[in-house]
């Protein structure tokens, strides 16, 4: 609060400005004057700052100050995303946005595994999350991805001996893909207890190669009673789920 020109305390201020009166001895003469010891001021640097009451904690570097206390730099803490997940976030957008020639989506339940097999650069064609019962009616009773090369550019004009080294073509680059996909599932079943029939394997698709990853019992399933059914499909969707966690922790693991 700043005090007026002519406020009682405004003849305090003056007298402060001025000598204090001297004390009277016993007998005459002033008594000597005692001064209280002047506080030595230590400079440093305050923890925080302080702007109209409200208390800024001061985390900036002395050689590259900052003084906007409301916007922190990336040295206080400001979170930069890795390589693999500016790529992972941008390969789950783009499975959201994936649609069949009926405009429908890819099931829930297995776009995660969709979304983990491309962002190894598997080229998925379908996928299917396992359907039961009235379900069933809209895909298979187990959950499967698809890993299919796109056709060839010019294959369906050519003829004779073009057509056959496209077919070649076609086809090594599906082989490709499974060797690779073969690896990852070497290496996820090393050490790992899961039923026989819960494992996952290749289903060949096609005629150059393409294949679906999906567990080795999957086709038996319509076989069993409905109930038994159930139980296999959960089964299968968490043998699915484990392989793409697998998958993720690899492509978070590069450097």
């Amino acid at each position: 609060m700043q005090y007026s020109k002519d406020s009682p305390n405004a003849f305090r201020r003056h007298r402060r400005r001025g000598s204090p009166p001297a004390k009277i001895r016993k007998g005459g003469g002033a008594a000597p004057l005692k001064t209280a010891k002047e506080p030595v001021e230590k400079h440093r640097l305050e923890p925080y700052f302080n702007f109209g009451g409200r208390k800024f904690f001061n985390h900036m570097n002395p050689e590259k100050p900052n003084f906007n206390p409301e916007t922190p730099s990336q040295e206080q803490g400001e979170v930069v995303k890795s390589p693999q997940e500016i790529a992972w976030e941008n390969n789950r957008a783009e499975v959201d946005k994936i649609t069949d020639r009926l405009g429908l989506g890819i099931d829930e339940k297995i776009k995660e595994s969709v979304a983990a097999f491309r962002v190894h650069e598997f080229t998925t064609s379908q996928s299917c999350e396992g359907h039961t019962g009235e379900e069933e009616k809209h895909g298979a009773s187990f959950p499967w991805v698809e890993v299919y090369a796109p056709e060839p550019k010019g294959w369906r004009e050519a003829k004779g001996e073009k057509k056959k080294e496209l077919d070649r073509e076609w086809t090594i680059k599906n082989l490709e893909q499974q060797q690779k996909m073969m690896g990852f599932l070497t290496e996820f079943y090393q050490g790992r207890e899961t039923p026989f029939d819960a494992r996952l394997a290749f289903d060949r698709i096609g005629a150059f190669g393409g294949f679906r990853v999906q567990s080795f019992g999957a086709e038996m399933m319509k076989l069993l009673p409905p109930e038994e059914q159930l139980q296999k499909l959960d089964l299968y969707r968490k043998e699915m789920n484990d392989f793409t966690e697998f998958l993720k922790g690899k492509h978070f693991s590069k450097e």
